[in-house]
């Protein structure tokens, strides 16, 4: 049967263009599929989940509204629905998965999780939040900035519900927009036994922030940069307290770091995966995954923690700064410090300080880590 005659220009087009076409058919495909997939049920994608997942960000300029940084303005407020509830059960398999790439099969518990893995199993889900239509910025190319954690010990075999979203309010810096995420897990009891919120820039210049004077414009608040960074250590020094050198460990990470950590909490952002795909985003070299590099400073601090600090982790609380990124292929150097202050309520914590091996003064991480406050 004969195709009919307006059809002509279309069968002329897929004979002459037939690559061409069969791209454009894909990218209708993802599209369509991204207005039917709104929500994410659990934390473990299969491969054709995740293939979906990022075949949805390749094409989000084509759903998503790309003039974006247009819309930004004083006090905006992102979308309040942007949220998913689902629940957590740890797969035995991607944990130990986990505790290999890291080398923390001495220093894991055989009940328990590690701390960090929660965090990173947040990645999938929270990237899925990022992709829908009703979030306004890009995901790809967006830079782990912040954490803060605030956890007690959890057992492999417990199972929790997990709630996460995207936080209402922005904030504008100097090299773009922050973003927060909170995310929460609730045990069978109802009771909150994880906390953590990740904070992302998304680079961009906005004409809410002045780059000639430092000051933020319209009233968005914003303090002048330091002439030179001070670091927690010398803070601590600063306040009369004496932090003290308990451990220092170095790291090597080796060329495919990125694509063995991705695989392993199905973080796939190009910026990780090779130096040519990172490049496309402004990188000279692919750089280690933030949960990476933030994972065997605070699993080391733990270590510390429970060996030289703390008799029992009990609550505890952490707060992560991602000053620069580490490139994939260098070598970084965890240096812990106990501080002891008692005029604080926990009255001991650890300064987590990561930098680059050979060049002691570029810094990457920042973190302190204590027994949690009383709520």
């Amino acid at each position: 049967m004969k195709p009919p005659a307006a059809l002509d220009p279309i069968m002329d087009l897929v004979s002459t263009f037939p690559v061409l076409t069969a791209i454009c058919a894909t990218m209708l495909l993802l599209i369509a599929i991204v207005q039917s997939s709104t929500t994410v049920s659990h934390f473990y994608p299969s491969s054709f989940e995740l293939s979906t997942l990022y075949g949805k960000l390749i094409v989000s300029p084509l759903y998503k509204n790309w003039r974006w940084k247009s819309q930004l303005k004083k006090d905006m407020k992102l979308n309040p629905h942007l949220e998913f509830k689902l629940p957590f059960e740890a797969d035995t398999a991607n944990v130990q998965a986990y505790v290999d790439m890291l080398g923390l099969q001495e220093k894991a518990a055989p009940t328990e999780l590690p701390f960090a893995y929660v965090a990173s199993c947040f990645l999938y889900p929270t990237v899925c939040l990022l992709s829908q239509r009703r979030y306004l910025f890009p995901v790809l190319g967006a830079i782990h900035v912040h954490n803060f954690f605030r956890w007690e010990p959890l057992k492999k075999d417990e199972k929790f519900e997990g709630f996460l979203k995207v936080q209402e309010t922005v904030n504008f810096t100097k090299k773009g927009v922050e973003v927060t995420f909170p995310h929460l897990l609730l045990n069978s009891e109802g009771r909150e036994v994880w906390r953590s919120t990740t904070t992302v820039l998304v680079p961009c210049r906005n004409k809410l922030y002045d780059r000639t004077n430092d000051t933020a414009a319209a009233g968005v608040a914003a303090a002048p940069p330091p002439t030179k960074r001070v670091g927690l250590v010398e803070e601590y020094q600063a306040q009369g307290l004496k932090p003290v050198l308990v451990r220092e460990k170095t790291f090597k990470t080796k060329s495919d770091t990125g694509r063995r950590f991705a695989e392993v909490v199905q973080d796939y952002n190009p910026i990780h995966l090779f130096t040519v795909t990172a490049r496309l985003f402004g990188f000279k070299r692919a750089i280690c995954h933030g949960m990476y590099v933030g994972s065997l400073a605070m699993e080391e601090a733990m270590d510390v923690w429970r060996g030289e600090v703390g008799k029992g982790e009990g609550v505890m609380e952490a707060d992560v700064k991602f000053i620069r990124p580490c490139f994939v292929g260098d070598a970084f150097r965890v240096k812990i410090f106990k501080v002891e202050d008692k005029k604080e309520e926990t009255g001991k914590k650890l300064v987590v300080v990561v930098t680059q091996e050979g060049k002691e003064e570029t810094c990457h991480l920042q973190a302190t880590v204590r027994a949690a406050k009383k709520s």
